[in-house]
């Protein structure tokens, strides 16, 4: 077999969680090769974790090389049917306060709270004429005193480009991937000194709410409603000394964990209390059977997309808001 690294190993147990190629000796005498996520390293035995969810087990005593390695490059991985059927799990996990089917479309308003929550999700066929069925979602909006707002996946061109013939345009920050990924690949949550372990709570208390407005967010009723609403759900969060230092929210459902409002206190960053709360909040998934997990982030949100390629996650599609000129970003 070629060799394509020199024969070194310069990893330890400390990078579990990183991206690694290694090279492990085979009964036999031969050598084998995996580049994947180092999920545990206890014991004398080393699991790495690959892109398609297998998990590569052996002992430590085989290993002949080994290296950190770049997170995946993003490319879009998903079809049409999967994107649309990933697009309404989220949907799920967030849920509007009224909704209304149009053929394939989903009407979304919340009074206003997330773009989210509030925009009109193009999934297939409206079942209509094109110009037909964005009248009737102007009409929709119209009667809930809101301009239409559409999310607009990847996949639909043909929506998108008719929406730019109308004057509609992409707000700043409303450019977001679909990260997608194993749960098996994210490692358990590391132990961070001085903190107690990431809390997992059934309803957002006020710390979290605090961290979570820290950015600027008010949560209204009807927004305290859309992060409570799904039916699995849990609010996770790394206090000291009574303060909430960082927060994260999870569903789950079809098999998915979807994680959102990962967030962390300004004065707390660069501690890993980010990465802390996501493994967090994926082992939880993974105790209800959550075989996968996606994330939805802004393309600019440059940390956390680090982070996040760092645990596994890769690119499955985009989408982007499309808006009326009169109706701000948010």
């Amino acid at each position: 077999m070629p060799t394509r690294f020199a024969l070194v190993v310069s990893i330890t147990p400390q990078d579990v969680g990183a991206r690694v190629s290694v090279r492990r000796r085979l009964p036999h005498g031969m050598m084998t090769d995996a580049v994947g996520i180092l999920v545990r390293w206890s014991g004398g035995t080393l699991a790495v974790a690959r892109k398609d969810g297998t998990v590569t087990e052996f002992a430590e005593g085989t290993l002949v090389a080994g290296k950190r390695v770049p997170p995946a490059p993003l490319r879009a991985s998903g079809g049409r049917d999967e994107v649309a059927t990933l697009q309404r799990t989220a949907a799920a996990g967030w849920p509007a306060a009224q909704t209304a089917q149009l053929g394939g479309w989903l009407l979304r308003a919340t009074e206003g709270w997330t773009l989210r929550a509030n925009s009109v999700l193009p999934l297939g066929d409206p079942g209509m004429a094109l110009e037909e069925a964005m009248a009737y979602v102007d009409a929709w909006y119209a009667q809930r005193g809101m301009p239409a707002v559409y999310s607009v996946p990847s996949t639909a061109t043909e929506v998108d480009e008719a929406l730019v013939a109308r004057g509609f345009t992409v707000p700043r920050n409303a450019e977001i991937l679909v990260l997608t990924g194993p749960a098996i690949a994210v490692p358990e949550p590391v132990a961070i000194e001085g903190l107690a372990p990431a809390a997992l709570l059934a309803t957002p208390g006020p710390g979290w709410l605090s961290c979570y407005r820290a950015r600027g967010e008010h949560i209204p009723p009807v927004g305290l409603a859309v992060l409570t609403g799904p039916e699995q759900v849990a609010f996770a969060q790394v206090e000291s000394d009574g303060e909430v230092l960082a927060i994260g929210r999870a569903t789950v459902a079809d098999g998915w964990v979807g994680l959102s409002a990962v967030e962390t206190a300004p004065a707390a960053r660069r501690r890993g209390l980010a990465r802390h709360v996501v493994c967090a909040l994926v082992a939880y998934g993974r105790e209800l059977a959550a075989g996968n997990v996606f994330l939805q982030v802004a393309t600019d949100n440059q940390p956390a997309l680090t982070l996040y390629r760092e645990l596994g996650l890769t690119l499955h599609h985009s989408y982007h808001y499309r808006v009326a000129p009169a109706v701000p970003g948010g």
